[in-house]
């Protein structure tokens, strides 16, 4: 795009590392450093050299600078009508500036409204009713009284927040809770921590969850947090905030006092937590920064709970450390964890991973992750369904719309659908166990996924219903009717006896275990009973064979191997992400 004679608008493509290293000194020359962002354009000079450039990032327009000559000029409208063009093209209606005060007129004379500043920021948005808007919605929930607010993030609500919430609710009439709402780095989504803190605080009289904004520690108002870096920028940031929420979300609400948990380990919060203490009272607004809640004299925290998500065992831990209603979204993503590393584990023998697609021709890694993309929300859908008691039916009725999620995500494509019938069976019952009070023990999780495969009958369609037929073993139903006992039994053991087991070597050492004893399906499907029992015979002598030291490159040969035949393990694959999930809720 011409805007003058020598100088042209361009999109800079970060993965050109020339073009990225270009734009990084650029900014640094501006007193910029970079920050993640989705699209960036450059104004480029009569000798190519950058003489401007902005970013965006969601809808956030940021990364701003202009070289001084060509401030003030056609340029930099030009730059930020294209980023509008190109927000709008993406379907976003409001578009918000992070940017140095001194671009405030510039933004202004392009009909964005101010939202909040501080010394060295100033955040805008193009919509004159957005923040209006929002406040409105606020204020219909204010009632008279004492009123006092919580911001957080409860990724995952824990029973650390919960302690919060009660103690701060005993010292207000009205106590309000603002979850943070645009984090693309949070473990559990905007709607999943919001519904949980519904369902925690619905029997407080006095307590409110409100509904999260940009305009409330979020990526707009507080880059820094979500990056989890102390920086010269990082109090600008928070003073943007405070001054938005001192300003603006404090009194649409009427509060007059702020919570927060004390902040032992995390210097960023910490630092919040200081400013927080020397800003609002500016502004009439008491701050209470109370002791955190601890266990086995550590305090607890989301980030507790995150860790232990992804242990051998570390259900015990989640559970401890949890809100009650957190649990089975919690145990619905290290279900769909499972389905990630199993994925990301390289290299497999004829199953798409991170190197190739193996024996698939009609899938590829992406299209993977977009189908265990697809089945995210479903899986935590069967877990709540199964923690408040619903049937068998109800469950399966999920199960149904899960698949038919994942076709429309894959374009039609089979990517999970053994997956999601073992993982989801298995997540079901382990939350009904949990919910009544047990942690599932190896011969508890077997009896109940039994149990919970009773309800089934068995499809002729499937591939596991067509080796049945044809050759009389295999089908994921039959192992499931038998609670697949083999994991507990054989496969997590071994899994659990191998050094470092959270490594791709110790993963495919435990799949080539799986492949020398299941009937894989998939392999009987695709290839025959002598092709199956090839596959078993062979992955038993290699399995005797291998350690961690050269697993890698065997498994390399081998897929290669696979690739050429066209022969693909699926059954075991599905039986691995299985094997890791269960690996973090049963016992040592």
């Amino acid at each position: 795009m011409n805007i003058s004679e020598g100088y042209e608008i361009r999109t800079i493509h970060h993965e050109v590392r020339s073009l990225h290293a270009q734009w990084a000194a650029f900014l640094a020359e501006n007193g910029l450093r970079e920050e993640r962002v989705d699209f960036t354009l450059g104004i480029f000079g009569p000798d190519d050299t950058l003489a401007g450039t902005a970013s965006l990032c969601g809808n956030i327009i940021k990364e701003v600078a202009v070289a001084a000559p060509l401030r003030g000029g056609p340029y930099t409208a030009a730059l930020v009508s294209r980023l509008l063009a190109e927000a709008a093209d993406r379907g976003h209606s409001n578009v918000m500036v992070f940017t140095r005060p001194e671009y405030g007129s510039l933004f202004k004379s392009l009909a964005f409204r101010p939202v909040g500043s501080s010394s060295g920021a100033v955040l805008m948005e193009s919509d004159p009713r957005g923040l209006s808007t929002y406040l409105r919605s606020l204020s219909t929930l204010r009632r008279p009284g004492r009123n006092g607010v919580i911001v957080m993030n409860a990724n995952p609500l824990t029973q650390g927040h919960l302690w919060l919430i009660r103690r701060a609710a005993a010292r207000v009439d009205n106590l309000y809770i603002i979850p943070v709402a645009d984090n693309d780095a949070n473990e559990f989504t905007y709607e999943e921590r919001i519904a949980v803190l519904r369902r925690s605080t619905a029997s407080a009289g006095n307590v409110t969850v409100c509904p999260g904004s940009p305009y409330t520690v979020s990526a707009s108002t507080f880059p820094s947090y979500f990056i989890k870096q102390v920086t010269d920028a990082t109090d600008i940031h928070i003073a943007l905030d405070l001054d938005i929420f001192a300003r603006c979300i404090a009194p649409a609400l009427g509060a007059v006092v702020r919570f927060a948990g004390s902040e032992p380990s995390d210097s960023l919060t910490a630092r919040y937590n200081e400013l927080m203490e020397r800003i609002l009272p500016e502004s009439g607004i008491e701050v209470v920064v109370m002791e955190r809640l601890e266990c086995d004299g550590v305090a607890v925290s989301a980030s507790a709970v995150r860790a232990a998500m992804r242990r051998p065992s570390g259900l015990a831990a989640v559970a401890k450390l949890s809100a009650r209603e957190s649990i089975p979204y919690v145990m619905a993503h290290m279900a769909v964890e499972a389905l990630r590393s199993e994925l990301a584990t390289t290299p497999k023998p004829g199953l798409v991973d991170s190197h190739d697609s193996g024996a698939h021709r009609d899938m590829d890694f992406h299209l993977m992750q977009r189908g265990i993309d697809s089945l995210a929300p479903w899986f935590a859908a069967i877990a709540v369904a199964a923690w408040r008691g619903e049937p068998g039916a109800a469950i399966r009725a999920l199960g149904v719309e899960a698949e038919a999620a994942m076709f429309r995500a894959t374009g039609g494509v089979n990517t999970h659908k053994g997956a999601l019938f073992c993982l989801g069976l298995t997540l079901a019952a382990a939350c009904r166990l949990v919910a009544g009070g047990a942690m599932p023990s190896a011969a508890a999780l077997q009896q109940a996924v039994a149990q919970e495969a009773a309800g089934f009958e068995q499809p002729e369609d499937t591939h596991g219903g067509v080796a049945i037929r044809r050759f009389g073993r295999g089908g994921a139903l039959a192992s499931a009717r038998e609670g697949y006992a083999r994991v507990y039994s054989s496969w997590v053991p071994f899994l659990r006896s191998l050094p470092g087991p959270d490594t791709d070597a110790a993963r495919l050492l435990a799949l080539l275990r799986i492949m020398s004893e299941l009937d894989d399906s998939n392999i009987l499907y695709r290839c025959g009973a002598a092709v199956a029992d090839e596959v078993k015979a062979r992955s038993l002598e290699l399995s005797r064979q291998l350690e961690a030291h050269n697993v890698c490159e065997a498994m390399r040969v081998l897929n290669e191997e696979f690739a050429a035949r066209g022969i693909s393990p699926g059954g075991a694959a599905d039986m691995l992400s299985l094997t890791l999930f269960i690996d973090k809720i049963i016992p040592t």
